[in-house]
């Protein structure tokens, strides 16, 4: 049998404050992460502050582009030139200074060709 603790056992915890303040949460959709060069990708902003409340952020593209200011809800389109791996960024921030950062690499390739052979050439 196990024994069950008495009330007086039982220790309470107190409550404990947060120990650090809340930060805003920096969230960003991205379109399409596998792309081929001239292909148009959409950044939409949708960072909240520590209440919920949606909040602006910057946008970098990852290629020399921004920063690019986003309002709460607020999109951007881009296209890549080159192909290579590019790390897209934003920074958001509240009313009390806090800021937060994300970052998500994107990939872009040269467009692919497929060579057909035609009969009698």
């Amino acid at each position: 049998m196990i024994p069950i603790p008495s009330a007086k056992t039982l220790v309470q915890l107190p409550q404990i404050a947060p120990l650090l303040p809340f930060l805003p949460t920096t969230a960003l959709v991205i379109s399409n992460l596998n792309l081929e060069i001239g292909d148009i990708v959409t950044f939409t902003n949708v960072s909240r502050d520590a209440t919920g409340q949606p909040v602006s952020a910057s946008l970098r593209t990852g290629d020399g582009g921004g920063p690019f200011n986003l309002g709460p809800g607020e999109s951007r389109q881009h296209t890549y030139t080159i192909d290579g791996t590019f790390t897209v960024s934003l920074l958001s921030s509240d009313a009390d200074g806090q800021f937060l950062s994300v970052e998500r690499d994107i990939s872009c390739q040269r467009a692919t060709t497929v060579a057909t052979a035609r009969p009698g050439l």
